[in-house]
């Protein structure tokens, strides 16, 4: 038996799974049905047979009419919804996409109660989620059977290498994403070897293009795939590029040497996560990390948020005369903190800094005042110039820095997090990150030193 064989028999659910799946479905559409005269059926993964062992989530969608206004259609859904919940002994609560649904889970399984419209043709579309019934009939319509074991292999490689998903924290490959990769190059191996030879602006699509040029300049995404049911969306819009590069990188690694460890999400963890990675990564770099409290809002919410602060934290330190290799966000769940991480190519800059005034033939008048204001002055090329004392000299203070109402106007800070950064933040280098991951927490013990030795942000 090959390996792949053995991967096949661990990700696929069971006919018993698969059955209970269907059961919970049917129960629940049942209630709807008898309860309010509406009518429901199964869309997402199940419904496609596309989902992976032990995911059991139900997307159940509730049909009205287009006549109902929207208003209308999202009290009743949230209604039905919610009376679903406590009928079947579930918890749930309410998620925002094109309306609000509600979310929860009933046993083991992960339910979402969706409203949408009931089209004929896609052209009558009103709301995004009016999409979802129309792709769930096609990947039946085109996914051949045999195709459906080649989407769980494609879905658990991109989960392996944390690719999957298109979510805002993800910025993956979504599940419809994986589908519509199948139906167009056939297998898994089909789909990694086109992923291993991405070139800009890929385009991809299950009809003919016309203008291409065009389409690359419509969309401007690192990688497009046009919706086969409705031409004007791609499919592929909330992949970010660096989802896409790591697919692409692993996807050749693959294929040059194919390993059941793609496939073992902790093994592969295990394997490209170790302690000695950690200090090989840390060994002579300047990388320091600002932690805080997690804020109570939604992942879609709150990962754009973390986006705008990291991005605008950046801005600030470059502000400051400070560059950066890198930086990045992202979230410690366990410990219930947000973690931004800066790798500086310097932590230490001069103590003072040089600015260059007026030249030669800049009148007497701007010589004058450059004199006046600045004490420390020198000529040098043609040009007047001084030297100042630095207010921040090291990396660590100038992060340790965000804190002062002065940073506070330079820096855009959403307000849930801003709170969170009043309350408390910890700024760690190097060994203090290597404690932190060691202990996985936070405590005193951990303090990030520095020439000025070391500190716990209150």
């Amino acid at each position: 038996m090959s390996f792949l064989e053995t991967v096949i028999k661990e990700i696929r659910p069971s006919q018993k799974e698969e059955g209970e799946m269907n059961n919970m479905f049917l129960e629940i559409k049942k209630y709807i049905s008898s309860k309010y005269n509406l009518e429901s059926a199964l869309m997402g993964s199940v419904a496609k047979h596309t989902f992976l062992k032990k995911n059991n989530d139900l997307d159940i969608f509730l049909f009205f009419d287009k006549t109902t206004t929207s208003e209308e259609m999202e009290k009743q859904a949230l209604n039905i919804g919610e009376n679903t919940f406590k009928h079947f002994g579930g918890s749930f609560e309410i998620e925002y996409a094109s309306h609000p649904y509600t979310k929860g889970k009933i046993g083991n399984c992960k339910i979402e109660i969706v409203p949408c419209y009931r089209l004929k043709t896609i052209n009558q579309m009103i709301s995004a989620v009016d999409r979802t019934p129309f792709h769930t009939e096609y990947i039946l319509k085109y996914l051949k059977k045999n195709q459906r074991t080649e989407v769980l292999l494609l879905k658990q490689f991109l989960r392996t290498i944390k690719c999957y998903g298109s979510d805002l924290k993800t910025k993956g490959f979504s599940g419809y994403l994986c589908e519509l990769l199948i139906v167009k190059y056939k297998t898994f191996e089909g789909v990694l070897t086109k992923l291993s030879n991405l070139r800009e602006n890929r385009i991809a699509s299950l009809f003919e293009l016309k203008d291409v040029k065009k389409l690359i300049k419509k969309f401007d995404s690192p990688f497009i795939f046009l919706d086969p049911v409705d031409n004007n969306r791609n499919v592929s819009a909330s992949l970010g590029s660096e989802a896409l590069l790591k697919a692409s990188y692993y996807s050749r690694m693959y294929l040059q040497n194919p390993d059941k460890i793609y496939f073992d999400e902790k093994a592969f963890e295990k394997k490209t996560s170790t302690k000695k990675t950690l200090q090989t990564l840390l060994k002579n770099r300047c990388i320091y990390v600002l932690c805080f409290e997690k804020p109570t809002v939604v992942e879609d919410i709150l990962f754009p948020q973390l986006e705008k602060f990291n991005n605008s934290l950046k801005n600030y330190i470059h502000s400051n005369a400070f560059f950066l290799n890198d930086y990045f966000f992202d979230v410690d769940e366990k410990n219930n903190l947000c973690i931004m991480g800066f790798d500086f190519s310097t932590d230490v800059l001069s103590f003072y800094v040089h600015r260059k005034g007026p030249d030669l033939f800049s009148g007497n008048q701007k010589i004058e005042n450059f004199l006046e204001k600045h004490k420390s002055v020198y000529f040098s090329q043609g040009n007047c110039v001084c030297f100042e004392k630095r207010r921040i000299t090291h990396a660590f203070d100038l992060l340790h820095s965000i804190g002062s109402q002065k940073a506070k106007k330079q820096i855009a800070i959403p307000k849930e997090i801003e709170k969170k950064i009043n309350k408390k933040f910890i700024v760690l280098n190097s060994s203090g990150i290597q404690n932190y991951v060691k202990l996985r927490k936070l405590d005193s013990k951990i303090v990030c030193r520095n020439i000025s030795g070391g500190k716990i942000v209150n």
